[in-house]
């Protein structure tokens, strides 16, 4: 799961302090869910630059549906941000067993992993306008090289 910033060139008319986000630019805090094989399994771009990740999560379908216990037969990976959830790894902040740094590693390189998918999302993502929850089928990310 990522977290991604879209930047406009304009910022909005309405509410225009809640699209600065945390680095005091304009943009739409977009989650992206994707699978082991980098396929997006679900996009939200509509929440203001300034809304925190931990939130967007917890109130999008994905995150509603892992709270109900809807969808047990898998992970999602965060990083610092969020909570510890039973169905949300998150990174150990001071490993200190041998066990707790080789998941740290892990967790550490899933996140480079899918950090790539980020990488090749933004480029083609520059609309300032909250866009709403989209499902993949109707609204796909082009595959590109990274």
């Amino acid at each position: 799961m990522f977290q991604m910033h879209s930047v406009g060139e304009q910022a909005p008319y309405d509410e225009e302090d809640s699209f600065v986000n945390r680095k005091n630019f304009h943009s739409i805090n977009t989650q992206v869910v994707c699978d082991a094989t980098l396929r997006v399994i679900d996009l939200v771009a509509m929440w203001p630059g300034s809304t925190h990740d931990s939130f967007m999560l917890m109130n999008s379908v994905t995150g509603i549906k892992f709270t109900e216990g809807e969808m047990p037969d898998g992970w999602l990976i965060g990083d610092s941000g969020y909570p510890l959830r039973p169905w949300l790894m998150t990174p150990i902040l001071h490993p200190a067993t041998e066990a707790e740094q080789r998941y740290s590693r892990s967790q550490s390189g899933l996140m480079q992993m899918f950090s790539r998918i980020t990488t090749a999302s933004k480029a083609g993502v520059s609309n300032t306008r909250p866009a709403g929850q989209i499902r993949p089928a109707s609204c796909p990310i082009p595959a590109r090289d990274v």
